[in-house]
């Protein structure tokens, strides 16, 4: 770059950097990150997406990681949980964005298979509780059939306990159930 004030001519000479890609955080860092989003959002009435991507072996994660990460923003985050599930925070992105992002991975990644779940807060974040969105992206994430996206709206789940239907929408209640299933076959006494 050439500066010139007057009669003096600055000159600075610097070389292109690339950007640093998306970090990589362990996941209570993530959702610290998550709760950080949702102050933005109450504050500033800004949005931010949540995708998260399950189906991967083990072996498969570092290309996803790499993969992910090179279609991602400098601001964007991500981490793994400890059930192997891949989570992408996407700040400052609504719905259609977090989908563009989550198509172009897909795209990349498509010989995997993955199912990804996403949710955009505020839409989405209707209780405005990091945990809670973590685990609606899951369980979005979970029923969205393989290579496919889903959102949050299919994330309902209707179960059926002997004669009764039950509607689970909220995802801490849906957590429990969760638990309860994995629970059930356990020849152990719970209570």
């Amino acid at each position: 770059d050439v500066i010139a004030i007057h009669k003096t001519t600055l000159i600075f000479h610097t070389t292109a950097t690339a950007a640093p890609p998306a970090v990589v955080l362990e996941m209570p860092a993530l959702r610290q990150r998550v709760d950080d989003e949702i102050d933005r959002t109450a504050r500033y009435e800004r949005m931010f997406s949540l995708l998260c991507f399950v189906g991967g072996l083990p072996s498969e994660r570092p290309n996803i990681q790499r993969t992910a990460i090179s279609q991602l923003r400098r601001i964007d985050a991500t981490a793994w949980s400890s059930e192997g599930a891949f989570y992408v925070l996407l700040p400052e992105a609504g719905a259609d964005e977090a989908i563009a992002i989550a198509t172009r991975i897909r795209s990349k990644l498509d010989r995997l298979a993955l199912r990804i779940g996403r949710v955009t807060c505020p839409p989405d974040g209707y209780d405005f509780d990091a945990d809670a969105l973590i685990a609606s992206a899951h369980d979005a994430a979970v029923i969205a059939k393989p290579g496919q996206i889903s959102g949050l709206e299919r994330a309902l789940q209707t179960l059926m306990i002997g004669t009764q239907r039950v509607i689970v929408a909220d995802p801490t209640v849906a957590r429990l159930y969760a638990l309860v299933e994995r629970l059930a076959p356990v020849g152990i006494p719970v209570l």
